[in-house]
């Protein structure tokens, strides 16, 4: 899921990196006030605000731009992400909820173009029926003459995301697999990714805190490396490194992979608050 293929790719090849970022807002009093079943809403408050990503080839920028804006009404999460640019376009919105850690992703919307690359996805999920409706159309080197395609596909019991839910379903699975006295304990959190076919990942993560420098100020953060271990072939899939930030409901500060063996990083520039609150 290299953020930056995130970006600029079809969903489901979400070996890319996304940054969609939003603002952060301190969460202290509220968690405090909170219960342990109300973690969900502490992470949601954490995440709400506006953040903005920038792109590195092999460290120098690209002049590429990610913005993202997290709005919340109740449990309900919508997170929208923005890169406009003449080499590349992508607006990609995703609905979820968090209600009380219990993550369920509703719909997301993915559209936009990228070097040899044209696409625009619609995913809803029917949690009642127990299936996953596509509607979109992915065009790329291999695909010249791509069709629109409606597709049903089964839901079973994996967590699914896309690339901007995936950073709340993290959290939670954190949230529920935390464990106080082992804090060096590596995770194992498998997601399931999905437009006209489903991807499979494992992120595992190294829940040993470190500092980064982001925007002029140290955080403290921790990081996570996702791999494919189930796709369908001819699919982007990339092993991506995401280093994570607790205090913004553990969205990313940086992600690093490879694109055509080159060095593909996204960092945090700036967000619409501190970065320094915990969560």
């Amino acid at each position: 899921m290299i953020f930056m293929l995130f970006l600029l790719l079809p969903f489901v090849h979400l070996q890319a990196a996304n940054l969609h970022l939003t603002g952060y807002k301190s969460v202290k009093s509220d968690e405090e006030k909170l219960t342990v079943k109300d973690q969900g809403q502490v992470i949601a408050k954490a995440m709400a605000g506006s953040w903005e990503y920038g792109v590195y080839l092999l460290g120098l920028p690209v002049g590429l731009k990610a913005k993202v804006e997290v709005l919340r009404d109740g449990h309900q999460l919508t997170v929208k992400s923005q890169i406009n640019h003449f080499l590349a376009s992508n607006n990609h919105e995703s609905v979820f909820l968090l209600s009380n850690c219990d993550y369920r992703l509703q719909s997301y919307q993915n559209r936009g173009f990228s070097p040899g690359w044209r696409f625009d996805d619609a995913v809803v999920f029917d949690w009642p029926e127990k299936k996953i409706h596509y509607q979109g159309l992915t065009q790329g080197p291999k695909t010249p003459d791509a069709q629109r395609q409606i597709i049903t596909l089964p839901l079973d019991d994996a967590v699914y995301v896309d690339k901007l839910s995936q950073f709340a379903a993290l959290a939670c699975g954190f949230a529920k697999n935390a464990t106080p006295k082992k804090k060096n304990v590596q995770l194992s959190i498998p997601l399931s990714y999905v437009d006209d076919t489903i991807g499979r990942y494992s992120f595992l993560v190294d829940q040993s805190p470190t500092q980064m420098s982001v925007a002029g100020q140290t955080i403290t953060v921790i990081k996570a490396e996702s791999e494919p271990f189930e796709f369908s072939k001819g699919s982007v899939h990339r092993k991506v490194t995401y280093w994570l930030a607790p205090s913004l409901g553990y969205l990313p500060v940086q992600i690093s992979t490879k694109l055509s063996g080159m060095r593909l990083t996204v960092k945090l520039l700036k967000t619409s608050g501190a970065l320094s609150a915990k969560l």
